[in-house]
């Protein structure tokens, strides 16, 4: 759908991580692509959902997030 390379997908975006509050328990990560970003979030207190137009990625993201 995109003509954005694989790797803009599927980029961790580790500095980002700064800016999750530590205590957030739900999150919506908008753009997700193949939810590497949204995974690292992932723990059993927190509910991680996202949103992606490229249905690629949105299918690899679904195994992933919630």
């Amino acid at each position: 759908m995109f003509e954005k390379g694989k790797q803009y997908f599927s980029s961790e975006r580790k500095e980002m991580l700064k800016f999750i509050p530590q205590d957030a328990k739900k999150i919506l990560d908008i753009g997700c692509g193949v939810g590497a970003f949204a995974q690292q979030l992932c723990s059993d207190e927190r509910e991680i959902w996202g949103l992606e137009p490229d249905q690629d990625s949105a299918v690899i993201a679904s195994e992933k997030l919630y």
